[in-house]
């Protein structure tokens, strides 16, 4: 897996590289962020949305506005804070 992401990076060699999350679950993006870094990618950052907040969806469905509000402050913020971290 890691010389298939050095592999898959070197036609962005010298370049700005950005991950996208494509929608895949958090444990999924954070995980390619992690292998990413462990394979000596250099890269510039990630861009994600539904991978971020996707499981807010039910709190919203279930339970309303402030339960999603509280989810993202709390939940939401700590997952962007470990993909950050996931940058090196």
């Amino acid at each position: 897996a890691l010389d298939a992401f050095s592999r898959a990076a070197e036609p962005a060699r010298g370049k700005d590289l950005v991950y996208l999350s494509a929608g895949v679950s958090f444990e999924a993006f954070e995980a390619s962020l992690l292998l990413a870094g462990e394979a000596g990618v250099a890269f510039s950052g990630f861009m994600c949305g539904r991978a971020l907040w996707s499981d807010a969806i039910p709190v919203f469905g279930q339970s309303g506005e402030a339960s999603l509000r509280a989810w993202l402050g709390d939940t939401g913020a700590a997952r962007l804070r470990r993909l950050i971290q996931a940058l090196g």
